[in-house]
């Protein structure tokens, strides 16, 4: 009797077995294909944005390339009118007013090079007069920004009076004069221009030192200027 019911307990057991293993599929153990492109890579892609590329373009800004980009550059023109006034200040009383015209050449990057013309009203003592002047002007930008300049410039030419300038002078002489001004950009090409300059007025003892007295001033001019390539 023990011996039918062991072998009885073995045959259920391996009927179960076998039941047990004609449900069993082990492919059911294998992990179920996932497509390549339906995970991320990062898996922190799908809450923040990725950021923006880095550029590699690390090409230093020279020196050259910013100075041609400001006003007054090489190679560029410009053409100048502007209003002056000037007194003498060695006591001989001479004032003058007038308007002057030039056009200008930049040789150098904020270097020009200008020849100009001025037309002149004088005043000496109650003596009133007219004179021309055609001098060559020697300008340089100490400080370019994009809107506005600081300069200094130099100037040498002839000027002619219709009478002796000043009293017991010559109606020829020479003219002299020198000093500091500023642009400031009104519009892409226009800028306002003004500045004081130190003149000298003298005809170089051509006729001796007794006919060679001198007019010593200063003059303040503002006007406009026009830059083009």
């Amino acid at each position: 009797m023990k011996r039918c019911v062991l072998l009885g307990g073995l045959i259920l057991l391996a009927g179960l077995c076998h039941a047990c293993a004609g449900d069993f599929d082990p492919a059911t153990l294998t992990s179920p294909a996932v497509s390549p492109q339906a995970v991320p890579l990062n898996p922190w892609a799908a809450d923040f944005d990725q950021p923006a590329p880095l550029s590699l373009d690390v090409t230093p800004k020279t020196a050259a390339t910013t100075a041609s980009s400001l006003p007054f550059a090489a190679s560029s023109s410009s053409f100048q009118s502007y209003g002056n006034f000037g007194a003498d200040v060695t006591n001989r009383h001479v004032r003058l007013g007038g308007a002057t015209v030039g056009l200008g050449h930049y040789f150098f990057d904020g270097v020009s090079l200008n020849l100009e013309g001025s037309g002149y009203y004088l005043d000496e003592s109650g003596a009133h007069g007219a004179a021309g002047s055609v001098y060559g002007l020697l300008r340089q930008h100490l400080v370019r920004r994009q809107n506005y300049s600081l300069f200094a410039d130099v100037g040498f030419g002839i000027i002619r009076a219709d009478h002796e300038l000043p009293a017991n002078g010559t109606e020829f002489n020479f003219v002299f004069h020198s000093g500091p001004g500023l642009t400031w950009r009104l519009d892409d090409d226009l800028h306002l221009l003004a500045g004081g300059r130190f003149f000298h007025v003298s005809n170089a003892k051509m006729q001796g030192d007794s006919r060679n007295p001198s007019v010593n001033g200063i003059e303040g001019y503002v006007g406009i200027m026009k830059t083009f390539f």
